[in-house]
């Protein structure tokens, strides 16, 4: 009996442990501002600091990157780098952008600095400001 408790106390001290190493700001899957690695499916560059990641799902979400990738726009193919251990896990703050290296232009590398779900209010302010830019002064 004696034994038992002192491992039911391990154990669940273990556990204890390993829910307060897991990162608050980790994600569900089912959240709207969650898109896992592994159902990355396309994307397109709004500027050097920001991208629009689409899943399988067509669902977009903006990510915001520091200090921004150069030419983002004449990149190729992108990446994601996640130090999680899953791919299923959300992307998040801390992980990489990655542009491999292509025709002439360096690899590079950018951090996220958010995640959040694209809206189509943020899609119509985003052509706004882009149609703003462009007009004549």
């Amino acid at each position: 009996m004696k034994h038992s408790l002192c491992a039911a106390a391990l154990l669940a001290g273990s556990l204890g442990l390993a829910t307060a190493t897991t990162p608050a700001a980790a994600q569900a899957i089912g959240d709207p501002n969650c898109i896992a690695p592994i159902n990355f499916y396309s994307w397109k560059a709004l500027d050097d600091k920001t991208v629009i990641l689409t899943n399988r799902t067509r669902h977009d979400y903006k990510v915001s990157l520091a200090p921004g990738c150069f030419d983002l726009d004449f990149a190729m193919r992108i990446g994601i780098k996640s130090f999680s251990t899953s791919r299923l896990q959300c992307i998040s703050r801390g992980d990489f952008l990655t542009v491999p290296r292509d025709a002439g232009f360096p690899g590079e590398r950018c951090m996220i600095t958010k995640v959040e779900a694209y809206t189509p209010e943020m899609a119509h302010a985003d052509a706004v400001a882009k149609a703003m830019s462009k007009a004549p002064r």
